[in-house]
């Protein structure tokens, strides 16, 4: 696994996670104060578990 960096910058609540090929903006819902410009942080970890669940499946089904 390569580098991960997070960065929050003048948004409130918005953060842009990078790794060497990819961004993923988090961000909370407007009725928690963001601007639901992308991923809550608990959707972040429920779709984070769910493709290394469905990868491993995967990988036992091939």
């Amino acid at each position: 696994m390569g580098k991960i960096t997070a960065s929050i910058g003048t948004e409130l609540y918005k953060t842009e996670i990078e790794s060497e090929t990819n961004l993923i903006i988090s961000d909370e819902p407007e009725s928690s104060g963001g601007k639901d410009l992308g991923f809550e942080p608990k959707e972040l970890l429920a779709s984070s578990l769910a493709a290394c669940t469905y990868i491993t499946l995967r990988m036992y089904a091939n």
